[in-house]
């Protein structure tokens, strides 16, 4: 059996799920925001080497000892029970929830793309920066802060600036947006949640990778003007823009 972790609302999981339904392939749809509200995970450990791990959802039981593959597609949020109203009690149930399904899939003998732990880390932007210095990529200059003194200094001494977010989720989508009037006015926001800057002369081309041995394939893409909308907490004000794709051959030191 083939697990998809995103939700219904994800166009790509349901259109694979189909697809690999119609191949007869059994699969699964496995949205984390029902759990632990209402979804219920049981993991029982027996005597010698015997474990059965089962996530029972509104669809049916998932039983793990069944599952070959796992795709960490779109992960959503936890719910909790809103009965728990005390905050203490929440992020307790929020941190138990968490260490528990993060132990399933350390647990499970699966294939599984991506690994949960090397996908959170491929997320750490800091880290990112860093690694690209060490392989002699150059980077541009960055400030990421929740200070809005420093964000407004920043944007003051390299002029035209972009700003972008650490994640996003469907509730609270974030593109990178050129930082313009409506972004100056809203700067204070910052203070809520820390922001990354990065100075731009240019429309920015983001690069993604796909592995699928033994050949890896690179995709480039440039959108044709940068979007515009608030940054931090606030509303987006428009969508971004289509971006241009074009395919590229990559050099001989990307395969392998």
């Amino acid at each position: 059996m083939v697990v998809i972790i995103s939700s219904k609302s994800d166009a790509h999981a349901t259109t694979v799920l189909e697809e690999l339904r119609a191949m007869g392939q059994p699969a699964k749809l496995l949205d984390l925001s029902d759990f632990p509200l209402r979804s219920h995970l049981s993991m029982a450990y027996t005597t010698g080497n015997g474990a059965q791990f089962t996530l029972s959802t509104d669809a049916g039981p998932i039983l793990f000892s069944e599952v070959r593959s796992i795709w960490w597609r779109r992960p959503q949020q936890f719910q909790l029970d809103p009965t728990l109203q005390n905050p203490g009690y929440a992020q307790f149930a929020l941190n138990e929830s968490q260490e528990a399904i993060t132990g399933l899939w350390q647990a499970l003998d699966v294939f599984l793309i991506n690994d949960p732990a090397r996908d959170a880390a491929a997320h750490r932007k800091a880290h990112q920066l860093r690694l690209a210095r060490e392989l002699g990529i150059p980077i541009p200059e960055t400030l990421i802060t929740n200070d809005p003194a420093a964000a407004r200094e920043f944007i003051g001494r390299h002029g035209k600036v972009i700003c972008k977010a650490f994640s996003a989720t469907e509730a609270n989508w974030r593109e990178t947006r050129l930082v313009q009037e409506g972004e100056l006015a809203n700067l204070d926001s910052v203070r809520f949640a820390p922001v990354i800057f990065q100075p731009t002369s240019k429309p920015y081309t983001t690069f993604a990778s796909l592995s699928s041995a033994p050949k890896f394939f690179l995709l480039r893409s440039t959108p044709r003007k940068l979007p515009t909308a608030s940054i931090a907490v606030s509303t987006l004000a428009a969508p971004a823009s289509k971006p241009s794709l074009s395919p590229n051959r990559c050099r001989p030191s990307f395969t392998g």
